[in-house]
């Protein structure tokens, strides 16, 4: 009980994590935990989305791993609850251009049930992380690769996502690759930060539909004080007809990681 509330104490005083977005990559230089809940009313009853992810630093190589658990409960059926799929990677920067570009290589185990209940209450969690998608897909193993540059000066702060998302379905199933390609813009106002967020998938193999409709797309607003941030999420698709809420919490654990400057050669 003491260890625990040690643990607790420890968490508590940690510091905020840095500013970044709540519906792009999360990957930064930086050693952080975090959770969060969301809510949507796909139209036929309640889904509720909640996470738990954490990112360290290894030898100035980025670790980090995510896991979904979504709730759905059906108007005249019964509340089920599953799991998604559970992503590890890794990160890092691109040493020409020092921070200014993340690179991930990631990949979502088929943790998630391929049959029964489970699959219709991932796929009716998707939207809060709509660029997550394929951790909701079921009994699906995926292959992630990404880069986010990140921009700062004065009162702004931005990023971009361009990634692709390999798809291994079980058994006969086509693969897919999903092509993400992601913007958003922040604004400090004082201790708080403010964001605007668009994604953008596009399913450009093994596509589960056809025409325009091969593309979800998303809004995100979002705020942020301290450890805690909400976010708004708001489909542009014509035939999604939806708003997702949520909440979360995120600790860092310690500054950026800082790369020891070069040493100089004795004469």
């Amino acid at each position: 009980m003491i260890r625990l509330l040690l643990t607790v104490g420890a968490l508590l005083a940690a510091t905020p994590a840095a500013a970044q977005f709540t519906g792009l990559d999360r990957q930064r230089y930086q050693p952080l935990i975090g959770g969060r809940l969301d809510y949507a009313d796909p139209g036929n009853g309640a889904a509720l989305r909640g996470e738990l992810y954490g990112q360290t630093l290894v030898r100035g190589l980025g670790v980090y791993g995510q896991l979904p658990i979504s709730y759905y409960a059906p108007e005249g059926g019964d509340a089920e609850t599953a799991l998604g799929n559970l992503e590890l990677g890794i990160f890092g920067t691109a040493g020409a251009v020092g921070r200014d570009i993340m690179l991930r290589a990631g990949l979502a185990l088929a943790t998630s049930d391929g049959a029964g209940p489970a699959v219709a209450v991932n796929l009716a969690n998707q939207w809060p992380r709509l660029t997550d998608r394929v951790n909701h897909l079921p009994d699906t193993t995926s292959l992630r690769l990404s880069a986010s540059p990140r921009f700062g000066g004065g009162r702004f702060f931005a990023q971009a996502d361009l990634g692709a998302d390999l798809t291994f379905p079980p058994d006969d199933g086509k693969s897919a690759v999903l092509i993400r390609a992601n913007i958003a813009l922040g604004l400090y106002a004082g201790p708080v930060r403010i964001s605007t967020e668009f994604i953008n998938i596009s399913r450009v193999d093994g596509l589960e539909k056809q025409g325009d409709d091969a593309f979800f797309n998303q809004f995100v607003a979002a705020v942020r004080h301290g450890m805690l941030y909400a976010a708004l999420g708001i489909p542009l698709d014509d035939d999604v007809d939806l708003i997702t809420v949520g909440a979360g919490l995120e600790w860092s654990l310690g500054g950026e990681a800082r790369r020891a400057p070069p040493r100089r050669r004795r004469r």
